[in-house]
């Protein structure tokens, strides 16, 4: 291999399987944890509950801020919003004497017909 900083890393045979192997032992161990913890539904449900109690309670003590939360849930919905911060369109106001318009015309209606 070359030390020079500017030359991208080969990725060799080895290494590649190097990172198959782990991967499958990750995969492995991921499916032996859900083996285990299969028959015991009360105890995951009463889990999910508590993971969401603590979810609504830092919602609440952050005071609002479910709106930033709430699409780490849906990854769909995350993808959405940083395609739309890449278009730049409307955004919240910042001051309290802002007036926020979520709908900006671009094309006037008499030039559209």
């Amino acid at each position: 291999m070359s030390t020079d900083p500017k030359q991208p890393m080969q990725i060799t045979d080895q290494m590649k399987s190097e990172i198959s192997n782990f991967h499958q032992q990750n995969i492995q161990r991921y499916q032996k944890f859900l083996d285990e913890v299969t028959p015991y539904a009360g105890y995951r449900w009463f889990g999910t509950i508590a993971l969401v109690i603590l979810f609504m309670i830092r919602i609440f003590t952050v005071k609002g801020f479910y709106i930033v939360t709430y699409p780490k849930f849906d990854p769909s919905l995350e993808l959405d919003i940083a395609e739309s911060e890449i278009e730049e369109g409307p955004s919240l106001p910042t001051k309290s004497d802002e007036e926020f318009r979520p709908f900006i015309r671009r094309l006037p209606e008499f030039k559209f017909w």
